[in-house]
């Protein structure tokens, strides 16, 4: 019986010390699985083993540590192969010792002193698939300057002042409406002419450069000295395109807005008119705006690609791209790529997004190799010749059709092939040519009548501009949105400016027009999202068993959504350079359409107007935003149909009037096509705004947009399952520098204090708005639920699968008292703050519990929490990466 007793309490004791160590295994085996992730040596790998055993008490006899390259020769041979020997799953094995001294070993006979115990644990790193999702917007180029061009690696650091019309006016004693419209000195107007025949009039004159162009007074002033002196090298011109070029759109083009170089000593950047100030043989521009023709240095693709064909260093696509700050954002993803481990199964896939968004697919079509990449080779290549400013199907044409290199047969083909003004109906890329020589300017279907290749060229520019700068008599203003005759009388309650400024002929404020906002929309964040989840579940790329991570890095809040439908109907777009009257000798030009055709933009009502119908209180006037509210803690809900697919299994719900199903006439050759055939054809959306009753129409904007997106894509509650995989998001706010810090008062703010934070987002709301919705997609990304009590309050569905849109602080949906809301989020101040404030955050001129609870809850601009990062210039986001990169996640396999 004592034997009995004995060896049960000793077994009891084996079970428990087995217990601890199996546990303790199992977390070694996991922290050896993230040391291997960090490219970490052997004895690296195994000390945190060992470390993590010993961390619950133990004291290992033995810990041995091994992964593929560990294996002997002959390990994955033979008819019974070691389970590490699967490569691609980067699998690590964990075997540790312990001896126990026994109670009774020294009084049984047959009973040991001691036993030894063994437990192996094998963890596996799981295979990643990681989506880049890259803000390629015209911001990312904003700093610019002619000091890049003076790189030694470009060498084209050359300087150009150009002519004003108003010089050229005085220069040839004629009204600056014969130079633009009526013709001069034997020349026709410059607007009636192709836009290559007026680039051809100027001269370059200017240390030792004297090239004459084809009419006289047309000079650009030249300075080639400038740079060289400061670095030595010699800076030759650039390609014509990329010195200066004629820009009707020019006349609201303020000179101020360009950069001219980064001064080391204040760290700051100098504008273009100090530039001219301090450059020899450049005199001042007469005027605040440029007025006719501008430099081109900072255009999107005169910066991206900076070299042409034969020139020293030039190499393939944008690997010279020099365009600020994107390059530096460039340049960290680059070195992000290193962590990703290709030889173990991980997969990276691009997304740029800009008016839309684009899956980037360097391989021939019928490839075996897909948009996610396998390899680090490719993926630096995408990185190095396919990323750069726009790069998107609105402004580039893309081509991955072949042919395959013979001699390599390296299927890797994508490349940019020329400019584009748009996509038609299809998506298809409009092919853009500025140096054409001959075609008909007021021909509405031909591109170069209204697209020129200049920094801020918005599509329906021309027809903006005031008569005489124009051939299009400001046509836009006859037919912009809003066209309710409720809008007839509204004056902008911020500055008393009116939207309808001529009765007869109709005239409206250009800067409350939905056409010319939405027509020149960038930064459509929502659509990035759409796109790099389709890449995660394209039956060709699907991994299930993998660890899908998406990255998104923007500079800003949403300024674009795709194009809605109404009741499922496309919509109808505006035109403001057809010509409606059928007599050719009369031109009246422009063509209503409906809102919604370029996006939302919303204009609320003439008693409560949303953003765009209220540009008086901007600073400068008519800033961004313009599609959405200058608030980040409003939402607003509309018939987003994904959830319809989400929550009530309506698989049609995408599908406009125009989807055609697999069967009908003219229609998709297979069921297997389908879905592509109809997606080629535009024939899914995701937003209708048709029933009042199911969207705000008034209101539901870009940064709502986005917000749904985010949670389409990430949260559990919408794909209803515990197990479903989702992707885990972080996001990256590049570059916010919320610059304004003085109230109209003189109050200096301080971003460090909680007091000042809604402060600084009211006089920086282009930046808040950035920083609070990258918040709100980390938060959602991180563990796919909303930690933000706030936000939980906002974005909650009733039984009908709307948002239910309770905005109340005391309590949340379910009328449960404050504390309901489970942890609070990582973006969140702590409970127990107390705001000394008095801030009236709606300006109604009273100040609410409620607005005091919104400044308790917002945490200071400019500081990383969660799954969001903050990172002010390209030496911080390289840290981002490496953080981000220590973030994956590693899982037990066995």
């Amino acid at each position: 019986m004592i034997a009995f007793i004995g060896i049960t309490a000793d077994v009891a004791i084996l079970f428990a010390r087995y217990s601890q160590l199996a546990r303790a295994v199992d977390s070694a085996a996991i922290s050896a699985a993230n040391q291997m992730r960090e490219d970490r040596e052997y004895p690296h790998v195994r000390l945190a083993a060992t470390q993590f055993i010993e961390f619950y008490g133990l004291n290992p006899e033995l810990v041995d540590v091994q992964y593929y390259d560990t294996l002997p020769d002959d390990a994955c041979t033979g008819p019974d192969p070691d389970e590490l020997c699967e490569r691609d799953r980067k699998l690590v094995r964990v075997t540790a010792q312990i001896g126990v001294d026994t109670i009774f070993g020294s009084v049984l006979p047959f009973w040991p002193d001691r036993i030894q115990l063994e437990a192996s644990s094998v963890s596996e790193t799981a295979a990643l698939d990681v989506v880049i999702i890259m803000d390629v917007s015209e911001s990312m180029l904003r700093y610019t300057s002619y000091e890049d061009w003076a790189d030694p690696n470009i060498s084209k650091g050359v300087i150009y002042r150009p002519p004003t019309i108003d010089e050229i006016a005085d220069d040839y004693s004629v009204d600056k409406a014969d130079v633009r419209e009526n013709g001069f000195a034997g020349s026709a107007g410059l607007l009636t002419l192709p836009q290559a025949t007026v680039n051809n009039y100027l001269s370059y004159v200017g240390d030792g450069i004297n090239e004459p162009g084809a009419i006289s007074n047309f000079t650009v002033q030249v300075d080639n000295q400038y740079f060289r002196s400061l670095t030595g090298n010699t800076q030759s011109q650039p390609r014509e395109e990329c010195r200066v070029r004629w820009f009707p759109g020019s006349y609201y083009t303020s000179t101020s807005s360009y950069v001219g170089y980064y001064d080391d000593a204040t760290g700051t950047y100098v504008d273009l008119p100090t530039l001219y100030d301090e450059a020899s043989g450049i005199t001042d521009l007469p005027e605040t705006t440029f007025r006719g023709f501008v430099p081109t240095y900072n255009f999107y693709d005169c910066c991206n690609d900076p070299l042409v064909t034969g020139e020293p260093n030039d190499a393939p696509g944008f690997s010279n791209l020099i365009c600020q700050p994107f390059r530096q954002a460039r340049d960290a993803t680059e070195q992000f790529l290193e962590r990703i481990d290709f030889a173990r199964g991980d997969r990276v896939g691009f997304v740029t997004f800009d008016r839309s968004a684009f899956l980037i697919n360097p391989y021939v079509p019928d490839s075996d190799n897909v948009p996610m990449i396998n390899n680090l080779r490719d993926a630096t290549a995408v990185v190095q010749q396919l990323l750069g400013v726009r790069a998107e199907p609105n402004f580039y044409v893309y081509d991955n059709s072949g042919p395959i290199d013979p001699a390599t047969q390296d299927e890797f083909v994508g490349k940019w092939t020329g400019l584009a003004a748009g996509v038609d109906s299809t998506g298809t890329s409009i092919p853009f040519d500025p140096g054409k020589a001959s075609y008909s300017v007021d021909d509405p279907l031909i591109p170069e009548v209204y697209n020129y290749p200049a920094r801020n060229n918005c599509p329906f520019q021309n027809a903006g501009l005031p008569a005489s700068y124009s051939l299009f008599d400001a046509s836009l203003l006859k037919i912009s949105n809003p066209l309710d005759a409720s809008w007839h009388s509204y004056y902008d309650p911020t500055d008393g400016s009116p939207y309808l400024e001529s009765a007869s002929p109709r005239e409206v404020n250009i800067a409350m027009s939905y056409e010319y906002w939405s027509s020149c929309r960038g930064t459509n964040i929502g659509a990035g999202l759409r796109v790099a989840n389709n890449a995660l579940l394209d039956p060709r790329t699907i991994r299930e068993d993998g660890v899908w991570i998406m990255v998104l890095l923007s500079d800003g809040g949403a300024g674009a959504s795709d194009a809605v439908r109404r009741n499922g109907a496309k919509l109808n777009p505006a035109n403001p350079y057809f010509d409606t009257n059928p007599d050719i000798n009369i031109e009246e030009f422009g063509v209503e359409g409906e809102y919604g055709a370029f996006g939302v933009c919303p204009s609320g009502t003439p008693s409560n107007p949303a953003e765009l119908m209220t540009p008086g209180d901007d600073n400068p006037y008519a800033t961004f935003p313009h599609c959405s509210d200058e608030d980040w803690y409003t939402r607003h809900r509309c018939d987003f149909r994904p959830l319809r697919i989400a929550l009530f299994d309506e698989e049609d719900a995408m599908q406009d009037n125009d989807y055609v199903p697999y069967g009908a006439p003219g229609g998709p050759p297979s069921a297997e096509e389908e879905l592509d055939w109809n997606l080629e054809r535009n024939n899914l959306y995701d937003v209708d705004i048709g029933q009042a009753s199911q969207c705000q129409i008034d209101y539901y904007d870009v940064d709502d947009y986005a917000r749904d997106w985010a949670d389409y894509v990430a949260l559990q509650e919408i794909a209803g399952s515990e197990d479903a995989v989702l992707p885990t998001i972080f996001t990256i706010g590049f570059g916010l520098e919320f610059p304004e810090r003085v109230t109209d008062t003189g109050v200096v703010l301080d971003i460090t204090r909680q007091e000042d934070s809604v402060r600084i987002c009211d006089l920086n709301p282009a930046d808040c708005l950035g920083e609070q919705l990258l918040r709100y997609i980390a938060d959602v990304g991180d563990n796919n639920l909303i930690d933000n009590d706030y936000y939980q309050d906002l974005m909650t569905f009733d039984d009908t699968g709307e948002y239910a849109g309770v905005i109340d602080l005391g309590t949340n949906w379910d009328g449960v008292l404050d504390g309901g809301y489970g942890e609070r989020g990582p973006c969140q101040t702590e409970l127990g703050y107390s705001v000394a404030g008095d801030y009236d955050i709606d300006r109604d001129g009273s100040f609410e519990s409620s607005e005091r609870e919104l400044q308790r809850r917002m945490l200071l601009p400019q500081v990383s929490c969660g799954n969001y990062y903050f990172a002010p210039d390209g030496n911080q986001l390289r840290f981002v990466f490496d953080d981000i990169a220590s973030r994956m996640y590693t899982r037990l396999a066995r």
